[in-house]
């Protein structure tokens, strides 16, 4: 299908990834190698990590899975944010969690990649 899913995580928990992510922890060694990958990317789907942020403030279209209840920079409901015009929040639900949240990731994906 042409997609290549890699996963940014560094840390002890970096392998713990499965599902056919590409794992790239053994090329990151600080913040600035993160910054050249996702330059490299041509979208970044994240929870609100620091990964998040520095996607978006590199203007990456850039979703962040966020919370049902967020951190309050990411307001209660909208799907933008004043702080990065180029990402989309998607908002877990009080009732189903992050399934909901998921499920609309995986809908919006290929209309997403026709645009790029």
């Amino acid at each position: 299908d042409g997609i290549d899913f890699y996963n940014l995580q560094v840390g002890p928990r970096a392998s713990d990834c499965g599902g056919g992510l590409i794992p790239l922890h053994n090329r990151i060694t600080d913040f600035s190698d993160t910054a050249a990958i996702v330059n490299e990317l041509d979208l970044v789907i994240t929870v609100d990590t620091a990964v998040a942020h520095l996607a978006a403030a590199l203007g990456k279209p850039t979703w962040i899975l966020i919370a049902a209840l967020p951190d309050w920079r990411w307001r209660m409901e909208r799907d933008e944010t004043v702080w990065y015009p180029s990402a989309t929040l998607f908002r877990a639900s009080k009732q189903t969690g992050c399934n909901t949240t998921l499920a609309e990731v995986r809908k919006q994906l290929p209309r997403q990649l026709e645009f790029s």
